[in-house]
């Protein structure tokens, strides 16, 4: 599975566990919701600004949000 599509599930599952709406977290992280639902759904590698962004928003640690993705897992 590609990194982009993990990261995108990752957000996604953080962002219904803290009961945030999409359109919220694009407020929040100051990022475009079409940017967001590509970024959700994997269509597109985040940047590692954009990454910052979002966690920062859901209040997250990279070291937090890395820790269920399993990197075995990533095609490289």
């Amino acid at each position: 599975m590609k990194l982009s599509v993990k990261i995108g599930e990752r957000i996604v599952e953080i962002r219904k566990n803290e009961k945030i709406s999409q359109e919220e977290l694009c407020n929040i992280a100051g990022i475009s919701r079409k940017a967001m639902h590509n970024i959700e759904n994997g269509k597109c590698d985040v940047k590692s600004e954009t990454l910052a962004k979002i966690l920062v928003a859901l209040d997250v640690s990279y070291g937090e949000f890395f820790s269920t993705i399993d990197l075995k897992e990533i095609e490289v």
